[in-house]
């Protein structure tokens, strides 16, 4: 009985390791300081996943009200530009979600205030 629960054990915790591997494989690469103006300026987003980016504000760490979104298609996308219809007050975050709807990676953009 001990070798039973000990194995399903093992097995569990091999199954989360391989569930938490294939997480990782999208990905929003470092951004930097965004400026305080109405266009959210990504980079490098990797999606393993067609999918959708998704800006929301996220000025008091909680994520809020819809800013901007973008389609993303499965691989490297590079130089996302997301306008926004107002220029966004504080921090915002983004999420990269596939087709299907699971979130995929976030990313927390600092937004420079002068």
């Amino acid at each position: 009985m001990k070798n039973t629960i000990a194995l399903a054990l093992i097995a569990s915790i091999g199954t989360a390791s391989i569930a938490s591997a294939a997480a990782t494989s999208s990905y929003f690469g470092y951004q930097g300081d965004q400026a305080a103006d109405s266009v959210v300026n990504i980079d490098l987003v990797v999606s393993e996943a067609n999918g959708t980016v998704e800006i929301y504000d996220y000025r008091l760490g909680v994520q809020g009200a819809l800013l901007a979104s973008d389609d993303v298609r499965a691989g490297a996308n590079t130089d996302l530009k997301l306008g926004t219809n107002l220029a966004p007050i504080g921090d915002v975050i983004a999420v990269l979600k596939s087709d299907s709807g699971e979130v995929l990676a976030t990313q927390e953009f600092d937004i420079e205030r002068f």
